[in-house]
C-alpha cells in the first residue's frame, strides 16, 4: 500500500513539472512570419563570386515551409523551398533550374545567415548568403 501511494506522489509530481514544459507549442504563433518579406542578399560563393540582389520569401504548404524566390540569382521565375523551425532553416536537397541545392542557416538580429551548396554538373559552389531587410 505504501509503494502504491509513493508511485501515485511520485507520479503527481512529474506530471506537475511536465505540464509546465516552457518548450510547449503556441498553436497562434508561426516561426514562419519572421521569414516573410523582400530582403537584400548578400552573396559569395567560391565560384560564384560576390553578388547582391533581392530575393522575396513567402509562405508555402505545410506549417512549416517558405518559398525563397529568386535564390541563388537564378531569376523570380525560380524558388527553393526551406523548412523554418524557430530560428533555423533548412534547405532540403531539391534541383532548380537544373542545379541540385541544399543548405542551412540561422535567422538572428533581423538576417538570415544561409550557407548553402549549388552542384552544376560535376561543380560545387558553397554559397555564404546574408539576407537583411
Amino acid at each position: 500500500m505504501k509503494t502504491q501511494k509513493l508511485f501515485l506522489a511520485v507520479f503527481t509530481i512529474a506530471l506537475l513539472f511536465t505540464s509546465c514544459d516552457k518548450n510547449t507549442v503556441d498553436p497562434n504563433v508561426d516561426d514562419r512570419d519572421q521569414y516573410i518579406g523582400s530582403w537584400t542578399c548578400f552573396e559569395k560563393g567560391t565560384f560564384s563570386g560576390q553578388s547582391t540582389y533581392v530575393v522575396n520569401i513567402s509562405k508555402v504548404g505545410d506549417l512549416d515551409s517558405i518559398s525563397i524566390r529568386n535564390f541563388y540569382q537564378l531569376s523570380n521565375a525560380f524558388s527553393a523551398i526551406a523548412l523554418v523551425s524557430s530560428n533555423s532553416v533548412t534547405i532540403p536537397q531539391q534541383t532548380i533550374s537544373g542545379i541540385k541545392v541544399n543548405g542551412f542557416g540561422i535567422f538572428s538580429s533581423n538576417k538570415i545567415n544561409l550557407t548553402y551548396y549549388c552542384i552544376d554538373g560535376s561543380d560545387k559552389d558553397t554559397v555564404q548568403a546574408v539576407l537583411s531587410k
